[in-house]
Protein backbone atom coordinates (compact mmCIF):
# COMPACT_ATOMS: atom_id res chain seq x y z
CA UNK A 1 0.00 0.00 0.00
CA UNK A 2 2.78 2.42 0.32
CA UNK A 3 2.83 1.63 -3.30
CA UNK A 4 -0.14 3.60 -3.90
CA UNK A 5 0.74 6.31 -1.83
CA UNK A 6 3.57 6.83 -3.60
CA UNK A 7 1.99 6.86 -7.03
CA UNK A 8 -0.74 8.68 -6.23
CA UNK A 9 1.99 11.42 -4.61
CA UNK A 10 -0.87 13.42 -2.74
CA UNK A 11 1.37 14.88 0.35
CA UNK A 12 2.10 18.29 0.87
CA UNK A 13 5.76 18.89 0.80
CA UNK A 14 5.49 21.47 3.93
CA UNK A 15 3.65 19.71 6.34
CA UNK A 16 3.18 15.75 8.27
CA UNK A 17 0.13 14.49 7.50
CA UNK A 18 -1.42 15.21 10.92
CA UNK A 19 -0.83 19.43 10.14
CA UNK A 20 -2.14 18.69 6.69
CA UNK A 21 -5.29 17.40 8.57
CA UNK A 22 -5.02 20.10 11.00
CA UNK A 23 -5.31 22.53 8.03
CA UNK A 24 -8.17 21.40 6.19
CA UNK A 25 -10.19 20.87 9.22
CA UNK A 26 -9.66 23.93 11.47
CA UNK A 27 -6.67 26.29 10.56
CA UNK A 28 -8.89 27.36 7.11
CA UNK A 29 -12.09 27.86 9.00
CA UNK A 30 -11.48 31.41 9.47
CA UNK A 31 -10.67 32.14 5.75
CA UNK A 32 -12.24 33.19 2.89
CA UNK A 33 -12.75 30.51 0.35
CA UNK A 34 -11.28 32.10 -2.41
CA UNK A 35 -7.46 32.60 0.46
CA UNK A 36 -8.25 29.35 1.11
CA UNK A 37 -7.86 27.78 -1.81
CA UNK A 38 -4.44 29.87 -2.57
CA UNK A 39 -3.32 28.40 0.75
CA UNK A 40 -4.16 24.98 -0.66
CA UNK A 41 -1.63 25.38 -3.76
CA UNK A 42 1.04 26.97 -1.15
CA UNK A 43 0.63 23.77 0.78
CA UNK A 44 0.57 21.55 -2.25
CA UNK A 45 2.90 22.76 -5.14
CA UNK A 46 2.91 19.53 -6.44
CA UNK A 47 -0.65 20.82 -7.88
CA UNK A 48 -1.38 22.63 -11.19
CA UNK A 49 -3.55 25.38 -10.20
CA UNK A 50 -7.06 25.50 -11.85
CA UNK A 51 -6.42 28.86 -13.81
CA UNK A 52 -3.14 27.65 -15.07
CA UNK A 53 -5.40 24.90 -17.28
CA UNK A 54 -6.28 26.05 -20.79
CA UNK A 55 -9.65 24.51 -21.37
CA UNK A 56 -12.37 26.48 -19.78
CA UNK A 57 -13.99 22.99 -18.91
CA UNK A 58 -10.90 21.59 -16.89
CA UNK A 59 -10.59 25.32 -15.14
CA UNK A 60 -14.31 24.71 -14.16
CA UNK A 61 -13.47 20.90 -12.71
CA UNK A 62 -10.46 21.37 -11.18
CA UNK A 63 -11.69 24.53 -8.99
CA UNK A 64 -14.69 22.77 -8.02
CA UNK A 65 -12.57 19.93 -6.82
CA UNK A 66 -10.18 21.53 -5.08
CA UNK A 67 -12.82 23.71 -3.34
CA UNK A 68 -14.33 20.53 -2.57
CA UNK A 69 -11.30 19.69 -0.25
CA UNK A 70 -11.67 22.93 1.85
CA UNK A 71 -15.58 22.84 2.26
CA UNK A 72 -15.47 19.47 3.34
CA UNK A 73 -12.30 19.32 5.22
CA UNK A 74 -10.30 16.67 3.32
CA UNK A 75 -6.70 16.77 2.96
CA UNK A 76 -4.69 15.62 -0.12
CA UNK A 77 -3.67 12.12 0.91
CA UNK A 78 -4.82 9.33 -0.30
CA UNK A 79 -7.35 8.79 1.99
CA UNK A 80 -8.06 12.59 1.92
CA UNK A 81 -8.97 12.10 -1.97
CA UNK A 82 -10.69 9.09 -1.66
CA UNK A 83 -13.43 11.16 1.07
CA UNK A 84 -13.45 14.05 -0.79
CA UNK A 85 -14.70 11.66 -4.05
CA UNK A 86 -17.57 10.50 -2.08
CA UNK A 87 -18.40 13.95 -0.79
CA UNK A 88 -18.98 14.40 -4.28
CA UNK A 89 -20.78 11.69 -4.81
CA UNK A 90 -23.45 12.39 -1.66
CA UNK A 91 -23.27 15.44 -1.20
CA UNK A 92 -23.15 17.88 -4.07
CA UNK A 93 -26.21 19.39 -6.37
CA UNK A 94 -26.32 16.89 -8.88
CA UNK A 95 -26.16 17.64 -12.89
CA UNK A 96 -27.36 16.46 -15.64
CA UNK A 97 -26.24 14.26 -18.49
CA UNK A 98 -25.47 16.90 -20.22
CA UNK A 99 -23.10 18.47 -17.90
CA UNK A 100 -21.37 15.54 -17.76
CA UNK A 101 -20.88 14.78 -20.80
CA UNK A 102 -19.19 18.47 -21.77
CA UNK A 103 -16.89 17.25 -19.26
CA UNK A 104 -16.17 13.10 -20.17
CA UNK A 105 -15.90 15.16 -23.58
CA UNK A 106 -13.15 17.73 -23.11
CA UNK A 107 -9.47 17.06 -23.99
CA UNK A 108 -8.03 18.07 -20.80
CA UNK A 109 -10.52 17.32 -18.74
CA UNK A 110 -10.25 13.46 -20.07
CA UNK A 111 -6.84 13.35 -18.84
CA UNK A 112 -7.80 14.18 -15.35
CA UNK A 113 -10.84 12.00 -14.75
CA UNK A 114 -8.45 8.92 -15.43
CA UNK A 115 -7.69 7.31 -12.36
CA UNK A 116 -3.55 7.72 -11.92
CA UNK A 117 -3.68 4.28 -9.23
CA UNK A 118 -6.20 1.76 -11.45
CA UNK A 119 -9.42 0.81 -10.28
CA UNK A 120 -8.31 -2.59 -8.88
CA UNK A 121 -5.77 -0.46 -6.13
CA UNK A 122 -8.99 2.05 -5.31
CA UNK A 123 -11.17 -0.68 -4.29
CA UNK A 124 -8.51 -2.41 -2.38
CA UNK A 125 -7.82 0.86 -0.57
CA UNK A 126 -11.89 1.36 -0.12
CA UNK A 127 -12.23 -1.97 1.12
CA UNK A 128 -9.77 -1.49 3.37
CA UNK A 129 -10.60 1.56 4.81
CA UNK A 130 -14.29 0.80 4.39
CA UNK A 131 -15.25 1.82 8.15
CA UNK A 132 -13.64 4.99 8.04
CA UNK A 133 -15.24 6.23 4.65
CA UNK A 134 -18.84 4.99 5.47
CA UNK A 135 -18.87 7.57 7.85
CA UNK A 136 -18.87 10.87 4.73
CA UNK A 137 -22.30 9.13 3.75
CA UNK A 138 -24.06 9.60 7.12
CA UNK A 139 -22.59 13.09 7.71
CA UNK A 140 -23.64 13.79 3.88
CA UNK A 141 -27.03 12.46 4.83
CA UNK A 142 -27.01 15.44 8.04
CA UNK A 143 -26.58 18.23 5.83
CA UNK A 144 -28.65 21.16 5.13
CA UNK A 145 -28.78 21.11 1.90
CA UNK A 146 -26.27 19.76 -1.12
CA UNK A 147 -23.05 21.55 -2.00
CA UNK A 148 -23.15 23.63 -5.13
CA UNK A 149 -20.01 21.71 -6.98
CA UNK A 150 -19.69 24.21 -10.25
CA UNK A 151 -21.74 27.29 -8.25
CA UNK A 152 -19.02 28.64 -6.19
CA UNK A 153 -18.02 31.47 -7.19
CA UNK A 154 -21.18 33.60 -4.30
CA UNK A 155 -19.17 31.75 -1.90
CA UNK A 156 -15.74 33.06 -2.76
CA UNK A 157 -15.44 36.07 0.08
CA UNK A 158 -17.26 33.87 3.12
CA UNK A 159 -15.34 31.94 5.34
CA UNK A 160 -15.07 27.93 5.32
CA UNK A 161 -16.64 28.19 8.68
CA UNK A 162 -19.93 30.67 7.79
CA UNK A 163 -19.80 27.62 4.56
CA UNK A 164 -19.49 24.68 6.52
CA UNK A 165 -22.55 26.22 8.57
CA UNK A 166 -24.75 27.18 6.07
CA UNK A 167 -24.45 23.54 4.37
CA UNK A 168 -24.84 21.61 7.51
CA UNK A 169 -21.15 20.11 6.60
CA UNK A 170 -19.51 18.69 9.60
CA UNK A 171 -16.08 17.35 8.51
CA UNK A 172 -13.94 14.94 10.65
CA UNK A 173 -10.46 13.13 10.80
Amino acid sequence: MAALAEIYNMSSVFLNQEQLAAFYLKTIEALPLREALREHYVLNPQFTVWSDYTSPIAQKLVKAHDISHLVFGCDTSLMGEMRVQLWAHYAVKKFGIRESLKYANDKEAKVLLKNPVGYWAMFVFFVKNFNQLKKVRSQAKRMNKPWVYFEESSYLEMNIKEIRKQFGITPFA
